[in-house]
Parts: structure tokens; C-alpha cells; sequence
């Protein structure tokens, strides 16, 4: 998987305008939300503002260097969890290694060793442990989780 075919994947979820109206600081266009671009007004982001969006952040997050089979699944937990906490997730998945988040080489290395089960299985339990911390806020997250991942459907 690139670049051009997970990001066609999350328009599958994330298009058009989302208006939240009990928290407006969450209203979302194509799945950014104020937050993640102060500067510009969510409800006017295009097609192409958004693309470099999430260009800027498959590249900060390294998806592009990792073994084809599990980038969708990485961009996804980047998404979903950020960028430090999805690299934790996939050294994790990684028995040999002592998850820092960072993406060094030899989490690199080993990457080619993970596969898309192993992955969601680690995946899994982060976000478990994380509906023991906040209930409600990890609800929205794995719930979103799963209708983006039945859709998209990272293979």
C-alpha cells in the first residue's frame, strides 16, 4: 500500500463535513478537525489542503518504510492514537524490542517481522487498555476504529 491508496481509503470515512454540535472544536472535514490546522477554518479545508495533511503525516510517521502489509494499519493507529503511541504499538507487536515511539532503524528492521494480525492483535489490547482510563473517550475511538477499519478494510 502508498500513500495515494490509504489515503483513498480514509476518504471511504472521513469525507465531507462533520458538524459536532455539542463541541465545536471537534467539527470535522475530511476527518481533520480544528485542532490539527488552527489556522484555517475546518469547514473551508479542500480535497487538496487535506491530502497534504495527511501526505505531512504519513511521512512524519514513517508509513512509506514499512513492509507494504502493515502501512494502512499503521497510518490507521497514527490517526486513531498519534504518531509516538502507534510506533509503541507496532514495537509491541515486536516482541524483541522495548517500546519507546520512536521509529529508529532497528524498529525498522524488525517491522518486516510483524504481520496484520499481530499488529491488530497489539492494536487491540492498546485500545482495551485504554477504555480502563476513559471509558467513554476510547468508546469513540475503537468504535471509530471499527466502522473505518470494516470499510477500509487495510488489505
Amino acid at each position: 500500500m502508498n500513500y495515494n491508496q490509504a489515503f483513498n481509503h480514509l476518504l471511504l470515512t472521513h469525507r465531507g463535513f462533520k458538524e459536532r454540535p455539542f463541541n465545536k472544536r471537534k467539527n470535522a472535514k475530511y476527518g481533520i478537525v480544528k485542532e490539527q490546522l488552527p489556522d484555517l477554518e475546518v469547514e473551508n479545508i479542500d480535497l487538496e489542503t487535506a491530502k497534504l495533511f495527511y501526505r505531512r503525516l504519513w511521512d512524519t510517521a514513517q508509513c512509506e518504510k514499512l513492509p507494504s502489509s502493515i502501512r494502512g494499519l499503521h497510518f490507521e493507529a497514527v490517526l486513531t492514537l498519534g504518531i509516538a503511541s502507534a510506533n509503541k504499538v507496532l514495537q509491541k507487536a515486536i516482541a524483541s524490542i522495548t517500546p519507546n515511539g520512536i521509529m529508529d532503524t532497528k524498529t525498522l528492521m524488525y517491522a518486516v517481522l510483524v504481520t496484520q494480525d499481530e499488529y491488530l492483535l497489539e492494536y487491540w489490547s492498546h485500545l482495551g487498555k485504554q477504555v480502563l482510563k476513559n471509558p467513554l473517550r476510547s468508546y469513540k475511538a475503537i468504535n471509530a476504529f471499527v466502522r473505518s477499519y470494516r470499510v477500509r478494510n487495510w488489505h
